[in-house]
C-alpha cells in the first residue's frame, strides 16, 4: 500500500479545471442604462467563451428590488458580453447590486458544459 500525500490543496489546481468559466467586469456598470460589459474566458486556456446567452447568466442574489434579470445581452464573437442587468425594468440605484454566475449547458440540456465563478456587479 502506498499513501501518497500531495503537498498542494484542491484549491490550489481548481483554475486548471478545463470546464471552469473566468468572468470579470471590463466596464463599470452604467445607472442610466444598466449596462455593464464582461470578460467570459475558459479556465485553462484563457480563449474567449462565445455563445453565451441570456439564461447562462444567472442572478445568484441582489439587494435591489425582486425581480432582477438580465434583460438584454450583446455578444461580440470574442468573449466579451454587453449586459442589461435590471431591476423591474429599471436600472440599479446607486449601491444596489446583482451578484451573477455564468454557465453553460448542453444542447438537450441535461448538465453542465461549463460553470463560472459568482462575479458582484454593483451600481
Amino acid at each position: 500500500m502506498v499513501v501518497i500525500n500531495p503537498d498542494f490543496n484542491f484549491s490550489d489546481v481548481q483554475d486548471y479545471s478545463p470546464a471552469g468559466l473566468d468572468i470579470r467586469i471590463t466596464t463599470a456598470y452604467v445607472i442610466s442604462t444598466g449596462v455593464v460589459i464582461v470578460k467570459v474566458t475558459a479556465r485553462g486556456s484563457g480563449a474567449g467563451v462565445t455563445g453565451l446567452v441570456i439564461a447562462d447568466f444567472e442572478i445568484l442574489s441582489s439587494n435591489a428590488p425582486p425581480t432582477v434579470a438580465v434583460s438584454a445581452l450583446d455578444d461580440d464573437g470574442l468573449g466579451q458580453y454587453t449586459l442589461t442587468i435590471q431591476s423591474e425594468a429599471a436600472p440599479f440605484a446607486s449601491g444596489e447590486y446583482a451578484i451573477i454566475q455564468p454557465s453553460d449547458e448542453d444542447a438537450t440540456p441535461t448538465y453542465l458544459t461549463y460553470l463560472g465563478h459568482s462575479l458582484k456587479v454593483q451600481a
